[in-house]
């Protein structure tokens, strides 16, 4: 049985109050993630783990924001926007000199045009977070090492210009859940409605309503708290959930199924499911089987360095299965497959473990010291 109240929160490195169980979904978010990226068997759509990335990100920014405004009465935007830079940038922008000195230098680069974008967009966009805007393939041979960083163009974005609508109307609390679930309920009708493509799969007013609708339900829940209380809704919750997982897990594998037909029924479904599972976590504590599972050392450590894994995971895929295949052409296929997989999966949590302990903690601590400065948050009450 779970209680409102426990001892599993801790803060990280910005003050920031944090759940170890939340490291654990991000640790299964990253591995679906790089499963499908690998062509594993039975993972075709490991794809949710970032729409997974997305409701954890939309969930606990809307909520440290409540937190901060409930505490202090005020938005301290510019701390906010400093933070995000510190945590999210560094290794980003190392990632991104990595690929522009391979667009630019790498001997066999073979830079093109497509649909008016060119190498030098193509950088430009990279730099500016606006990948998602490039053109998958056609403008560069080496597009497979960039294809993964629509998402992380997606947040930034988000981190633009939702903290600007909550500091508009924080003070008004009523309009501003008002405001997030019109822009909910819009996010989501324009990715139902979108044509397949980059504009459906790639873009802030479209895929990135994983990341409005956990914006939503986070003011309710902060606002609401006994909406995550209610036994027999978890139950129903639940079962929903477990049927949408199993369902996503089986039918892009049925003949007329595309995948963007699984993406347009089951990621708008799956998303507030994500959303009330996150949240249980968040604001409930104790000894529930999934929360021990989620807290296990290994999860917790994986999902601390996930934002490196994801980053850097598809440069190690495209270089181990282009030195390791050909030595392995006489090996059985899947005894090939599952070596290649190992080594894929062992040097990309290294590679991001390293990152994370001597490159980004150095601006997580600097990031620090831009954390507001709050006294006990006034209990949500209904507003």
């Amino acid at each position: 049985m779970e209680t409102s109240r426990g001892s599993a929160s801790r803060r990280d490195s910005t003050g920031s109050p944090h759940r170890n169980a939340l490291d654990g979904l991000r640790a299964l978010a990253i591995v679906g993630v790089m499963f499908v990226h690998a062509g594993v068997p039975g993972f075709k759509s490991g794809w949710v783990g970032v729409d997974l990335f997305f409701v954890l990100s939309g969930f606990l920014i809307t909520t440290l924001l409540a937190m901060e405004s409930s505490a202090t009465g005020a938005i301290a935007y510019a701390p906010f926007m400093a933070r995000r830079a510190l945590r999210l940038m560094p290794a980003y922008l190392l990632y991104a000199t990595f690929i522009t000195v391979l667009i630019w230098y790498w001997p066999g680069s073979v830079r093109s045009e497509n649909g008016g974008w060119n190498a030098a967009g193509l950088t430009a966009a990279l730099w500016g977070y606006a990948i998602n805007f490039v053109p998958q393939g056609g403008v560069w041979n080496g597009q497979d090492l960039t294809i993964h960083l629509w998402s992380l163009a997606v947040e930034q974005q988000y981190y633009l210009v939702w903290p600007v609508v909550f500091l508009a109307l924080h003070g008004r609390p009523k309009a501003l859940r008002a405001v997030a679930v019109i822009l909910a309920v819009a996010v989501t009708a324009s990715f139902v409605a979108a044509p397949d493509g980059l504009y459906k799969n790639a873009m802030l007013f479209t895929r990135g309503f994983s990341l409005v609708v956990a914006s939503a339900l986070a003011l309710w829940v902060f606002h609401r708290p006994r909406l995550v209380s209610h036994a027999r809704f978890n139950q129903f919750v639940d079962a929903i959930g477990g049927a949408l997982l199993v369902g996503l897990a089986v039918f892009p594998y049925k003949p007329g199924w595309s995948e963007n037909l699984t993406r347009s029924v089951f990621i708008p479904l799956l998303v507030p499911v994500f959303a009330f599972w996150i949240a249980r976590l968040w604001s409930v504590q104790g000894a529930s089987a999934l929360r021990r599972f989620l807290q296990r050392p290994a999860l917790v450590y994986v999902g601390k360095i996930s934002y490196g894994i994801y980053l850097y995971h598809e440069a190690i895929r495209v270089a181990v299965w282009y030195l390791m295949k050909p030595i392995m052409s006489g090996w059985p296929a899947s005894l090939g497959f599952v070596v290649r997989l190992a080594v894929y999966l062992l040097a990309s949590f290294a590679l991001a473990a390293l990152s994370y302990e001597f490159f980004e903690k150095r601006f997580l601590r600097m990031a620090g010291r831009f954390r507001p400065i709050r006294g006990a948050p006034r209990s949500p009450t209904p507003r």
